[in-house]
């Protein structure tokens, strides 16, 4: 069977993921930081409906010593990874009169850096057991529209669309593809009773053009896609799955 791993896999949007690729029939090997029992029942699900083998591992995508380690523990249980997906990031917004070298770093360093080095040992073990692998950025559409102190974020997620357009140069020679999926507003465990009815949702989700939030298994269906060979010429670039914000000037950061 094929692999992926899915940094963040008790994110918002690491389930939609984990059971996009187990349906699919890749074993799958998820990383938490915080959300270990949300990544360990998003694992334990996908192993029993489908009855893939899987993995948790821990690691803060802040420390590259535990992106190492990470990366380790996965090779160790399936040897090749196929698909990586870079899904463990930040939502945060920052003051920029009053930002801190700490707040800089607390953010960057997991949107930025850790992404950065995740692509790399990624990268390393598809050359290692030679696969024509697919590394999956997960960002949002913060990189591309502007929003009032959203600096930083802005900056990281497009720092990640720049990284992606160029490792998907470098490793193009090994047959491996970088492609770049850009949320916007996604829907979370309790949305519907937390959100229907609220002014401020209904404000956003008025100004999106297709009036709703993407969800979880959406986004685990668009990378699954870019994953496969209907999409093997489709490299260093991004699809937008936000309902078309993107294009909209006035939609609420």
């Amino acid at each position: 069977m094929p692999t992926v791993f899915i940094t963040g896999g008790g994110g918002i949007i690491g389930p939609g993921l984990i059971h996009a690729f187990a349906e699919a029939g890749y074993d799958v090997a998820a990383s938490y930081s915080r959300s270990k029992d949300r990544t360990q029942a998003a694992l334990d699900k996908a192993h029993e409906a489908f009855g893939v083998k899987t993995k948790i591992v821990y690691g803060n995508n802040g420390k590259v010593e535990d992106i190492y380690a990470m990366f380790r523990e996965v090779e160790e249980t399936f040897g090749a990874i196929d698909v990586m997906i870079n899904n463990a990031g930040l939502t945060f917004g920052t003051d920029f009169l009053n930002c801190t070298e700490e707040d800089f770093n607390h953010g960057v360093n997991i949107d930025f850096r850790g992404t950065f080095f995740c692509m790399q040992q990624a990268a390393r073990n598809m050359i290692k057991y030679n696969r024509r692998g697919v590394i999956i950025n997960v960002s949002s559409n913060h990189q591309t529209v502007t929003f009032q102190g959203a600096m930083l974020y802005a900056a990281s997620k497009a720092a990640i669309d720049r990284m992606t357009k160029t490792a998907s140069i470098e490793l193009a020679p090994y047959g491996i593809r970088v492609v770049d999926i850009v949320p916007g507003y996604t829907e979370h465990e309790g949305f519907n009773e937390r959100m229907q009815g609220d002014p401020g949702y209904e404000h956003i989700v008025g100004a999106i053009p297709l009036h709703k939030y993407a969800t979880p298994s959406q986004i685990g269906k668009t990378a699954l896609f870019l994953a496969s060979d209907g999409a093997a010429s489709i490299t260093g670039t991004h699809i937008y799955v936000d309902g078309g914000a993107q294009n909209v000037t006035g939609v609420p950061g």
